[in-house]
């Protein structure tokens, strides 16, 4: 009889033998395929359970609720600043506007007054000042010779796209720094800025600028081999289409990488296949 047969002995011992041999074929095969089953079951538990702290997994794959963070005891002290904490206070701006606050008249017999106090009390009022786009606009003017020749302007130093370099600095700054989308930048520049930007035109500033930078970005690359060097890299998304945000942190600077591949020939890319200096990570 097969270890999980679910027939009372009784009954088992009036079935005959040709039934019984059918019997048990069916009872082993389920018998395999449950144990089968609970194997893949617990592999599929254990996997649930991976995190980027218990296993290779990068921390972008980690889901969004991670463990809660433990309870915090109370201490029985009241909110805010305790007492012998440091005192933060506002820093007092050079040169601000003036605006001289006078009583006119005595609270207490009416005399009317006048003159200056040699030390008033302050009190600063900070604000933002109003945000309006300064264009310069360019009058290309076309001259005629008396010799019939017609010249027009040199406009050689004058922006083709219509933007200046502050305003291109601070579409990267905030597509790069502050990671806005570029519908939030364009957002942002109409509404907190005062001036129209397209989608398109911010994409272009940032093509714009890398290919500026691109001149440094190498400058770092060719350092990156006499390095010592931890490296890592993590899940990326490029034009749609899997692949992997590399990062090699040396002791001055770090450099970022996009590529489509996290094997062995992205390290030799940017160390270089006879690297000879001492290479970390998380392996």
């Amino acid at each position: 009889m097969t270890p999980r047969q679910p027939i009372p002995d009784v009954l088992w011992d009036r079935i005959p033998e040709d039934v019984r041999e059918a019997l048990r074929v069916v009872f082993d095969f389920h018998e395999a395929r449950t144990q089968q089953l609970e194997a893949t079951i617990a592999e599929l538990l254990a996997r649930l359970q991976q995190t980027s702290s218990n296993s290779h997994k990068p921390p972008s794959s980690d889901l969004p609720k991670g463990k809660p963070a433990p309870p915090i005891p109370k201490q029985g002290r009241k909110q805010g600043g305790q007492p012998g904490h440091p005192k933060v206070e506002r820093v007092r701006l050079p040169t601000p506007d003036v605006v001289d606050h006078k009583p006119c008249r005595c609270k207490a017999c009416g005399l009317a007054l006048s003159g200056d106090d040699p030390n008033p009390r302050f009190h600063q009022v900070w604000e933002l000042p109003e945000i309006r786009p300064h264009v310069t606009e360019h009058r290309i003017h076309t001259l005629t010779c008396p010799c019939g020749h017609a010249t027009l302007a040199n406009t050689t130093d004058v922006p083709t796209d219509g933007y200046g370099p502050r305003l291109k600095a601070s579409l990267v700054y905030l597509t790069g720094v502050t990671h806005l989308s570029k519908s939030q930048t364009e957002q942002l520049c109409e509404d907190l800025l005062g001036f129209p930007i397209s989608t398109g035109q911010v994409c272009d500033t940032e093509a714009e600028l890398t290919e500026l930078l691109a001149p440094v970005m190498q400058e770092l690359h060719d350092a990156l081999p006499a390095q010592d060097i931890n490296m890592d890299e993590t899940g990326w998304k490029q034009s749609g289409k899997r692949a992997w945000l590399w990062v090699a942190v040396a002791p001055l600077f770090t450099f970022f990488h996009i590529a489509f591949s996290r094997g062995r020939k992205v390290v030799e890319h940017l160390l270089g296949a006879d690297y000879a200096h001492v290479l970390t990570t998380d392996r």
